[in-house]
């Protein structure tokens, strides 16, 4: 399906419009979603998984309930903006039907994130999250490698693919929290493990729900 809308898309350009809301009176990011982004970054969110409390504002430092029960396998992460309220559609669009342009603008809001988080200035390389060989066939592209490309362009990062996902597993969507770790476990597997021992990683992923 998706190739059949790349091609549509490429025979009838779309008009100048917003990625992220499709108002066609802008050219980019228009200024209602720029007003939406940052206003999630200032709300603040928590210093270990990046995500905002359900109601009012973080203060510096702020660590959520969750972060406070487990450890993470990671530092810490950080999210372009809010997913359910603005970037659904755009992540689907890029992961379902083909729209691979749109990694450049989410690429762009990733890139963003990093750059104004001092923890992140001190970072190394940029690698992508893998997909499983069957479902990379099926759809053309790791929508993953594609973000890290743009983040590390824009970062001046090194884009080292030193993951490999060894088997299949059921897509996410639908899932709870401990399924979709549960059904992610043991799946990944450095591949180039050499030139990331030792250095500070950038991991991206598209959409971060349990951080497995």
């Amino acid at each position: 399906m998706w190739l059949w809308e790349a091609l549509f898309n490429l025979l009838f350009p779309e008009r100048p419009h917003c990625p992220l809301c499709g108002n066609t009176a802008a050219a980019g990011i228009c200024a209602s979603c720029r007003a939406v982004l940052a206003a999630f970054r200032a709300r603040g969110f928590c210093a270990r998984c990046g995500r905002y409390p359900a109601r009012g504002e973080a203060p510096p430092g702020f660590v959520c309930p969750t972060c406070r029960r487990r450890e993470w396998p990671f530092v810490a992460a950080r999210a372009a903006g809010p997913y359910g309220e603005l970037l659904r559609e755009a992540v689907h669009r890029l992961k379902y039907r083909g729209r691979r342009r749109l990694a450049v603008v989410l690429g762009q809001l990733m890139a963003e994130a990093a750059r104004g988080d001092p923890l992140y200035h001190h970072v190394e390389l940029c690698v992508p999250v893998p997909l499983a060989g069957a479902r990379l066939a099926a759809r053309g592209y790791n929508q993953a490698e594609l973000l890290a490309r743009e983040v590390g362009r824009r970062l001046g990062l090194e884009v080292v693919p030193a993951l490999a996902k060894v088997r299949e597993t059921p897509p996410q969507t639908g899932l709870g929290r401990a399924a979709r770790a549960a059904n992610l476990e043991g799946t990944l597997v450095p591949v180039r493990p050499a030139p990331i021992r030792g250095r500070r990683v950038l991991l991206i992923v598209d959409v971060f729900t349990p951080g497995a």
